[in-house]
């Protein structure tokens, strides 16, 4: 079931690049402690039939990969004219959006997140008693759900300590799994992988360790 994760206030002349970098989710800790981590740091935003991209040096555009299968499958509706934008060239007053519309944020070459515009408003008084004066406050996170430590996605009993991307004979993606069920799933009698068709990290919660 999906549930809100964060709520967070953006100023209207401000990038998809500044909302993009207050949008927290463990994942991106994951890709930090990794050496393959930097060629996995594209992301975009899907608003409207366009990709708004970040694309930091030595990684990939993910957004080709979809607008080329778009044009091989002739697909209709907002599929049919996909488009490209860089995030740091666009304003949060530039966008086409529909309030309440659920859009998307992916990033880790496959880790989706629901996006939707709730509001578009001016200050208030309520911004005021959060502390807010001026435009540099924003962009303010007014809301973070606690997070949990994944448990294991097969036993559902232990805590996660792998995480896996892009199997698809996983229930989920990413998949979480303790070591145990890990080897059970992934490996064969003599430690070496059944298939390579996947992506596997240590997964890493840094919230979880520094409180327990």
């Amino acid at each position: 079931k999906a549930h809100k994760t964060q709520e967070i206030l953006v100023w209207s002349k401000q990038t998809l690049i500044d909302l993009k970098d207050k949008i927290h989710c463990s994942i991106d800790r994951v890709l930090d402690r990794t050496v393959i981590g930097p060629k996995f740091r594209s992301s975009f935003f899907f608003i409207e039939g366009t990709f708004y991209e970040d694309i930091p040096s030595g990684s990939t555009s993910l957004a080709d990969h979809i607008i080329e299968f778009s044009k091989k499958k002739d697909m209709r509706g907002p599929y049919k004219k996909l488009r490209k934008r860089a995030m740091h060239h666009t304003q949060l007053s530039e966008l086409r959006i529909r309030l309440g519309a659920h859009y998307q944020y992916c990033h880790a070459v496959d880790d989706v997140h629901v996006v939707m515009f709730k509001e578009a408003r001016f200050m208030n008084a309520e911004d005021f008693e959060r502390g807010v004066r001026n435009s540099g406050a924003f962009p303010l996170t007014v809301f973070r759900s606690k997070e949990r430590r994944e448990k294991c996605g097969a036993c559902r009993e232990q805590y996660a300590e792998k995480v896996v991307y892009g199997d698809v004979f996983a229930q989920r993606n990413p998949a979480f799994y303790c070591e145990l069920c890990y080897d059970r799933f992934y490996l064969d009698i003599d430690g070496n992988p059944v298939h390579e068709n996947y992506r596997v990290h240590e997964y890493i919660d840094d919230e979880f360790d520094h409180k327990h």
